[in-house]
């Protein structure tokens, strides 16, 4: 009886919307219950519209829009997260992905090691490598400082041996802001350093490259 009462609710609804709005309803369809959507294709065919031809046109657009998104955004449209997305656009991630190369029904665990590449911008770094980076630093900065003393009143020699450790430093925050899924400059962002101590990672394959923590990362085919 309630299911009857709903659906007389959804028809009147329904026949109450104009054309415009009625198309703006089917756009939005994920946000509506599935019999509602129903009920609008066919309302549309009621008043004449080729509600087959309706379908693949906003099929048609959702993967275009599929196709423009990176592939950790297609990541978090496959898991759900973030944001919401219509229904149906895992499904179309999923086979966006694997004509990417990246296979979600296969998976590994790998963690990258620590500190393999404090030189390099390549790849991404976890907030505990990120975070003993800066201990890495200080203890550095400390022991130059007690060779050289007057390092703060702008004697150099002391300061030509902290290139190195600046370097390192810098290099290190950039692969943390490419595990934040941010190219190396936002680093530079005041109190971005907080961000960066204290946000988890992109979960899985970024574009910058795989999860450290080996989560979420998907085979990669040749």
């Amino acid at each position: 009886m309630n299911n009857d009462y709903q659906t007389e609710n959804y028809r009147r609804t329904i026949k109450s919307i104009g054309d415009t709005d009625l198309m703006m309803a089917y756009k939005n369809r994920s946000d509506y219950a599935p019999e509602f959507v129903e009920l609008l294709l066919e309302e549309m065919s009621i008043r004449g519209y080729n509600t087959t031809e309706i379908k693949k046109s906003f099929e048609d657009n959702d993967i275009a829009v599929i196709k423009s998104k990176d592939n950790c955004e297609l990541i978090d449209i496959y898991y759900k997260r973030g944001k919401r997305y219509k229904e149906g656009w895992e499904t179309l991630a999923k086979n966006e992905l694997k004509n990417r190369g990246i296979d979600v029904e296969q998976q590994t665990n790998e963690k990258t090691p620590m500190f393999k590449r404090c030189f390099s911008f390549k790849g991404r770094i976890r907030r505990l490598e990120f975070g003993l980076s800066y201990i890495i630093y200080i203890v550095y900065f400390l022991i130059v400082n007690s060779f050289f003393p007057y390092m703060q009143y702008g004697e150099m020699e002391g300061w030509r041996y902290m290139i190195p450790a600046f370097l390192f430093l810098f290099l290190q925050g950039g692969k943390r802001c490419h595990d934040l899924g941010r190219n190396v400059w936002w680093q530079l962002i005041p109190f971005y350093f907080l961000v960066m101590f204290f946000a988890d990672g992109n979960y899985g394959i970024n574009k910058y490259g795989k999860n450290p923590k080996g989560q979420g990362n998907f085979v990669l085919k040749k």
